[in-house]
C-alpha cells in the first residue's frame, strides 16, 4: 500500500497544478455526477448500459475532470468512468469507427498477435519518452482475444508493467460492435485483483446493448460506411497494425496499444479508491443517524 501511495503522489505532483484538485472538490464532483447501480444508464442515441449492483457510473464530464486531475488526459468520445466496489475502473467510450467488419473473427490467434504488440513495442514506448511519460512493456496475456459471434463482443486482456514499477497492471479491453461503430471499456487494476476483474469484465461484456437502428445487425452496405480494419487490428493495436498492413488509413481508429493507461492509472485508482471509502464512511454515518 505504501509503494502505492507513493506512485499516486509522484503523478499528482506531475500534472500541471491547475489540473490538480483537493480530495473534497473530487468527492464532491463524484457525488453530484455518480449513479449507483443497478440501473439504466443511457449513452446517447447509440446504447443503453445496464449498470450492475456493486458498480457506480461518472458521468462524462465529471470523468474528463477525473481522469485530467490524475494526468490521464480528457477524451471527447468519453460516455465516463465505471467503478466497482472491488477497487476497479473501467474508462467508457464510443468510437465512431465506421462498421467493422469481423470476417476474420477465427484468425484471432493469440500468440501471433503478441507478437505483433511487442515488436511494435519500441516504436510505442519511443513516442512515450517524447512525450514524457512512463515506458510500457508487455508481459504477455492475462486473458487472450475471444469474439461472441452472436453478439458481436470482443474481449481480451493485457498484463503490462511500466519503467517505472515492474509490479504488472491488467489491462482489461471490452468492446461491442455496432452499426457505425464500436463501445469501448479498458478495466483496469493490479494483477493481485485478476479474478475480481474477470467476473466484472464478464458482467460488463454482457452490459451494453445498442439500440434500435444502431444494432451490428442494422449494417446498410448502401450507405454506411466500413472500417478499415478488423478485428484483429483492434486488438494489436494501431502502432502494430500499421506496422503489419493490417489497415491503410488509422482515421478515427482508437490506437489501442497507445491507450493502454499508463502507470498514471494506478494513481487515478488509487485516488478514486480513497475518495470512494470516504463516500462510503459518510453514507454508513447517515444510515446510523436514521436508526
Amino acid at each position: 500500500m505504501k509503494k502505492w501511495l507513493m506512485i499516486a503522489a509522484f503523478f499528482v505532483i506531475a500534472v500541471p497544478l491547475w489540473a490538480q484538485k483537493s480530495d473534497a472538490e473530487l468527492e464532491a464532483l463524484i457525488m453530484q455526477n455518480s449513479q449507483v447501480g443497478p440501473q439504466t444508464i443511457d449513452l446517447g442515441s447509440e446504447a443503453t448500459l445496464q449498470l450492475p449492483a456493486g458498480m457506480t457510473f461518472i458521468k462524462k464530464d465529471a470523468a474528463n475532470k477525473i481522469m485530467e486531475a490524475y494526468g490521464n488526459g480528457s477524451d471527447p468520445d468519453r460516455y465516463g468512468i465505471i467503478m466497482g466496489d472491488e477497487g476497479w475502473f473501467a474508462d467508457l467510450n464510443y468510437v465512431d469507427s465506421g462498421h467493422i467488419k469481423d470476417d476474420d473473427a477465427q484468425q484471432l490467434k493469440g500468440d501471433k498477435i503478441m507478437k505483433m504488440m511487442k515488436d511494435a513495442e519500441k516504436e510505442g514506448n519511443k513516442s512515450r519518452r517524447e512525450r514524457g511519460v512512463p515506458e510500457l512493456y508487455l508481459d504477455g496475456w492475462a486473458q487472450e482475444p475471444s469474439y461472441d459471434s452472436t453478439n458481436h463482443r470482443l474481449i481480451w486482456a493485457v498484463k503490462v508493467h511500466s519503467s517505472n514499477d515492474p509490479s504488472p497492471t491488467i489491462n482489461y479491453s471490452i468492446i461491442t460492435l455496432g452499426r457505425k461503430g464500436m463501445m469501448d471499456m479498458t478495466i483496469v487494476n493490479s494483477e493481485d485483483k485478476l479474478n475480481e476483474i474477470k467476473t466484472s469484465a464478464n458482467e460488463l461484456l454482457a452490459a451494453i446493448t445498442f439500440k434500435d437502428g444502431n444494432r451490428y445487425s442494422d449494417f446498410n452496405p448502401t450507405t454506411d460506411k466500413i472500417a478499415e480494419y478488423g478485428l484483429t487490428a483492434l486488438v494489436a493495436g494501431g502502432l502494430a497494425a500499421k506496422k503489419f498492413g493490417l489497415f491503410a488509413i488509422i482515421g478515427a481508429f482508437i490506437l489501442k496499444f497507445a491507450k493502454i493507461f499508463f502507470i498514471a492509472g494506478v494513481a487515478l485508482l488509487v485516488g478514486l479508491k480513497k475518495l470512494f471509502s470516504i463516500r462510503r464512511r459518510r453514507d454508513e454515518d447517515d444510515d446510523d443517524d436514521w436508526k
